[in-house]
């Protein structure tokens, strides 16, 4: 039951001015992982996010907003506009962000 999408660096997030970068999002990961995952995955996955964002904005998917999971969380979740979902409908969301 996903709602949004991962990314980091993305337009939103600039839009926003969020600091969070792939670095940053990478150390973070492997340390909590303790680094017995495929770091080579996981940096490709991560720089690759910000783009899978304006792609699919290219595509006609409409974010509403980008989100945190959690209180001290950074805000990388990229929140989908639902088919029924208007500006401000959704909990926390605050409308369609602009182009």
């Amino acid at each position: 039951m996903g709602s949004g999408i991962f990314a980091v660096e993305s337009r939103i997030q600039r839009l926003k001015h969020f600091q969070f970068t792939r670095e940053e999002a990478f150390k973070l990961y492997m340390d909590y992982t303790h680094w017995r995952v495929n770091a080579r995955l996981v940096s490709d996955f991560i720089n690759k996010s910000a783009g899978t964002v304006d792609w699919l904005e290219n595509m006609g998917v409409e974010f509403l907003d980008v989100t945190s999971h959690g209180l001290g969380n950074k805000h990388t979740q990229h929140t989908v506009k639902g088919p029924d979902m208007g500006p401000g409908s959704g909990p926390g969301q605050v409308g369609r962000l602009p182009r």
